[in-house]
């Protein structure tokens, strides 16, 4: 029950972390350490998926995601 417990508490406090760092993205996308956050939230996040190929595909998604947004991080650098 401890245990079970213990994961919950995880879970809980990554989902927040995660959606902390969503906020802050929107108000400064260049932001590393808040991009670092967001990329340690997500994989201890995906711990709590069921399989580890669902686990992975998670993975996948979010570095698409993580790679696209340094994308326009760096395409907003190069206009400055």
């Amino acid at each position: 029950m401890d245990a079970s417990m213990n994961d919950f508490d995880r879970f809980i406090l990554n989902e927040h972390e995660r959606k902390l760092c969503d906020a802050a993205y929107a108000i400064n996308p260049l932001d590393a350490d808040n991009l670092a956050k967001w990329g340690g939230a997500l994989l201890e996040l995906s711990q709590f998926q069921g399989s580890p190929s669902e686990m992975t595909q998670m993975l996948k998604g979010k570095c698409c995601h993580f790679i696209s947004l340094i994308r326009k991080s760096d395409c907003s650098l190069n206009k400055v």
